[in-house]
């Protein structure tokens, strides 16, 4: 990781945590088996080119530590002072997450040394990293750890110290709850011109100072002041880390690339929204707005302090929201809406599926906010210009189960077509009882087949075959007895079929007039035989149906009336509870809208 060339020890060496990794178990330290007077060490926890972490016991108290000390036997004075500057740095924050110091001294080779707190966890870049996502490691448990973490650099900062190298590699979770800040090797001395004495009093003349216009950090995490090697860098820098380390959390994936693509993004600048970058995320609005203000190019533009920032998100965590930031974002997505619509209004393309998209997060931002409830409103009652595909597909879906309903009402109309065949084979000459059998034998299979199958069949000439019986009804009862209403039942049925496409009423009008019309001027004509005489004293039937005793005759005349009033009953009845249907949804929907918006 390139931080400070002038550091010369590894920074994993200063993690005090490694002590459960199998190859750090089996590795032995190099160097004494005892440390001072009281340490006697144990397995190496990490090491790294100049460095080293040792397990230790403490022998006076009885405990277990963790030893950082240097693994060079002649280490230079530069190498010594870094390394004496990084034990002192750390022992003098005395903070509940960040690993206390015990003791401070050289072995007996002469080597400096340090004993810490040895601590057992797992670091938050570990739990990030993990592709399978870790119950015990919640979003919410993050950002408390997380709020924790700006605590202490907050209290790192009132000493007058900048960490510079705030990721989450060096961030502990420990197992029972608790928070750690790690490695404090390049850590900032605020007042000070980065003398690495320890004394706070650097001339700028000592040999292990480091140099200005050196980038000291992790690429990804530096800020744009540590990526340029600003010799003013301050705690807002520590803030920039922060937002990093954050927008991970909320992201699950880093703000900046690593390496140096990492430090050319900083100083350019990137969108800091981790709802942006991850709209799956359900990135709450006032974290991804603080994440925003924390990784602002201009420092002046932050987060002003590390406790702002942790106390932001735990106020979050409290359900403390930011209304005014809610109000806001709702205002914008109320804009966004009306945008689009008045787009439509202007004949304009407009997108409909958005502006419901904003008019509903606007409502759901701001629930008190006047004009979202009565925008959606609009835009559910108001149909759109043009028919979107997936209403479409829904009204064919529709159209089929109406279609076999309608096959149902037919095979009802067809039963009382059946029961007047004896009357015609009786009453007319020969051929009409066979065609008119054969008529109603192959429209009732039409209607069968409809409503048994539910696909359409071609319903032309479904029309035709009803017109044509109707001309032979003509022929037997006379074109002006019954042939009409049962014209106008099958005009009536044959317009409401709802795969009828062209011209349904214009076609039905000319088939229904046609079965009536043809007939009688066949009859006129003396093409056919007459049904009917007409004089100066009115109008007389002499249709074959109607020729016979009294009794019969009234019966047929009856049993016609009942037919065709029964089928247009019951065609009259499923049009109405349809219609009622179809009605009680549109004001169930209605009132459940002003149930939404009011």
């Amino acid at each position: 990781m390139p931080d400070d060339p002038a550091d010369p020890t590894d920074r994993e060496s200063a993690d005090p945590t490694a002590a459960d990794r199998p190859a750090a178990r089996a590795a032995r330290p190099s160097g004494p088996r005892v440390v001072g007077a009281r340490f006697h060490l144990g397995e190496q926890i990490g090491a790294g080119g100049m460095g080293e972490v040792v397990s230790a016991r403490d022998e006076q108290i009885g405990r277990e530590v963790a030893i950082k000390r240097m693994r060079t036997s002649e280490p230079s004075e530069r190498q010594v002072a870094r390394f004496l500057r990084e034990a002192r740095v750390q022992g003098q924050l005395e903070h509940p997450a960040i690993p206390p110091v015990h003791e401070l001294g050289r072995d007996s080779e002469g080597r400096p040394y340090f004993a810490m707190k040895k601590l057992a966890g797992v670091t938050l870049a570990d739990v990030l990293d993990r592709d399978a996502p870790d119950d015990r490691f919640t979003r919410q448990r993050l950002l408390r750890a997380f709020a924790e973490v700006c605590l202490a650099v907050e209290f790192a900062h009132t000493r007058g110290v900048v960490h510079r190298d705030l990721k989450p590699d060096n961030i502990l979770l420990g197992e029972f709850g608790e928070v750690y800040v790690l490695d404090w090797g390049v850590a900032k001395i605020l007042g000070v011109a980065d003398s690495l004495d320890g004394d706070g009093r650097g001339d700028g003349t000592d040999p292990v100072a480091t140099a200005a216009g050196a980038a000291i950090g992790t690429p990804g995490y530096m800020s744009p002041e540590q990526v340029q090697g600003d010799a003013d860098v301050d705690a807002r820098s520590d803030v920039y880390s922060l937002g990093c380390v954050l927008f991970e959390i909320l992201a699950g994936e880093p703000l900046h690339p690593r390496g140096r693509a990492g430090m050319i993004t900083a100083i350019e600048g990137v969108v800091a929204a981790p709802a942006t970058r991850a709209p799956d995320r359900d990135v709450p609005p006032e974290l991804d707005e603080l994440c925003v203000r924390a990784c602002a190019l201009v420092r002046g533009d932050r987060v002003a302090t590390a406790r702002e920032l942790g106390d932001r998100v735990q106020q979050y965590l409290d359900g403390d929201r930011d209304v005014a930031l809610r109000r806001g974002l709702a205002r914008d997505h109320l804009a966004r809406a009306r945008g689009e619509l008045a787009r439509g209004d202007r004949g304009e393309p407009a997108d409909r599926n958005a502006a419901m998209r904003d008019a509903a997060r606007a409502l759901a931002l701001d629930a008190t906010l006047a004009g979202p409830g009565e925008l959606l409103a609009r835009i559910i009652l108001e149909p759109p210009r043009d028919t979107p595909p997936e209403v479409t597909a829904d009204m064919e879906r529709e159209a089929a189960d109406s279609l076999v309903t309608h096959a149902r009402i037919i095979l009802v109309g067809y039963v009382g077509y059946l029961a007047f065949l004896p009357v015609v084979a009786m009453r007319s000459a020969p051929g009409y009882a066979a065609i008119y059998a054969a008529l109603t034998v192959m429209s009732t299979a039409w209607a069968w087949l409809v409503a048994t199958r539910r696909r359409s069949y071609p319903v032309l000439g479904f029309g035709a075959m009803n017109f044509l019986l109707i001309g032979v009804v003509s022929q037997v009862f006379s074109p002006i007895a019954f042939a009409p209403a049962l014209a106008a039942i099958t005009a009536t049925i044959l317009v409401l079929n709802p795969t009828f496409r062209g011209r349904p009423r214009t076609i039905a009008l000319v088939l229904g007039l046609g079965s009536l019309a043809v007939p009688w001027l066949l009859e006129v004509l003396g093409v056919l035989p007459q049904t009917a005489a007409i004089d100066d004293t009115g109008v007389h039937l002499i249709a074959p149906g109607l020729v016979g005793g009294a009794v019969v005759t009234c019966v047929t005349i009856i049993g016609s009336f009942v037919a065709t009033l029964g089928v247009g009953v019951v065609v009259a009845y499923r049009i109405r509870t349809k219609e009622t249907e179809a009605r009680l949804r549109v004001h169930l929907q209605a009132w459940q809208l002003r149930q939404l918006v009011t």
